[in-house]
Order: C-alpha cells, then structure tokens, then sequence
C-alpha cells in the first residue's frame, strides 16, 4: 500500500477537525457579532465542511467504498444546506420559511445521523465488535451519533443563540472526533508497516 494512500486521509481528516475545533470556538468567542448570527454562520460552516468531507470521500475511494458513500453523501447534503443558506440570507426573517426550513433540517439530520449509524453496523466486518474493526467504525458511529444530537439540538432550539450553542458543541466535539480519527489511521498505518 502506498504511504500516501493512507497519510492523505488522515491528513484530511486532520484539517477538517481543526476547521471544526476553530468554527466551535469562533461561534462561542463571537457570538455578540453580527456575522455570526442568522444563516451566515451555518452556511458557511456547512459548506466548508462539506467541501472538506467531499475531499476526505474522494481520499478513501480505493480503501473503503462504504465509507466513501456515506461520507460522500454526507458531504453533498452539507454543500447544499451551505449554498442554501448563504444563498438566501433573508429566510430567517419569513417566519413560516424559517420554521419549515428547521424543522426539515432537524428531521433530516437525525434521520441522516440513524440511517448512517445503521449502515456503518451492517458494513464493518462479520463477527467483529466496532472495537476489533479497526480505525474506521467507532470514530464513523461516533461522528453518526453527533449528527442525530445536532438535528436534536437545531430542532429543540427556539432561539437563534440556541442553535448556535447546539452547532458550536457539535463543531467542538466533532473536530475533537476527527483529530483522534486522524490519529488512530496513523497510528495503525505505522503498525503495518
């Protein structure tokens, strides 16, 4: 296998937790900004996570295309919610446009965070617990978990400043997830070779 087939993934993985780490502290650090408030803030952490998580996809290509779908699709649905809000920064004021777009975003991302928690159980390998599997399953059921507790968070959030609470937590802990993730795909490329 070749260095860089691994080494880039994890390297990927590394600066999307660290964009996730910074976006957390920049949302509870400026919350009295007004660039932080409405759509801005989500769409731009949105759309820059999932051009971050579609480079990672396209990384792990050759190594595990059940993960490559799931984090592609993942990608995908955070690019169009980015582009959605940045791309409509009034839709907050219509109240009707607001609630429907949160309830949908809310239910969507629980839904996301189960279904892909189920396909991760089913794909990792037969007879294994997720802690036999390697590097791949638990940080993958981790990061799945995190996603249907932001859908619960953004769906249970009245306020604006709720749901900036709830996805700065989700940034925080979900870069934390993914700098471990980083670490334990190193750590096992340097014990094979």
């Amino acid at each position: 296998m070749n260095k860089n087939s691994v080494v880039a993934p994890a390297l990927a993985l590394l600066g999307r937790g660290i964009f996730n780490l910074a976006f957390g502290i920049a949302l509870v650090g400026f919350a009295n900004s007004t660039a932080m408030h409405g759509a801005n803030w989500a769409g731009i952490f949105a759309l820059v996570d999932g051009l971050f998580g579609l480079v990672g996809a396209t990384l792990i290509w050759t190594r595990a295309r059940w993960l490559f779908a799931l984090a592609c699709a993942d990608a995908i649905v955070r690019i169009l919610i980015g582009a959605l809000l940045l791309g409509n920064p009034g839709m907050e004021a219509s109240v009707i446009g607001s609630a429907l777009f949160f309830s949908l975003l809310s239910v969507g991302l629980m839904t996301f965070g189960i279904l892909g928690a189920a396909c991760v159980w089913c794909a990792r390998p037969r007879g294994k617990t997720p802690a036999e599997s390697g590097e791949v399953v638990w940080p993958a059921l981790i990061s799945c978990a995190l996603t249907a507790m932001l859908g619960l968070g953004v769906g249970v959030g009245f306020l604006d400043a709720d749901k900036r609470a709830a996805l700065s937590a989700y940034c925080i802990v979900f870069g934390v997830l993914l700098c471990w993730s980083s670490r334990l795909a190193t750590r096992n490329n340097e014990r094979r070779s």
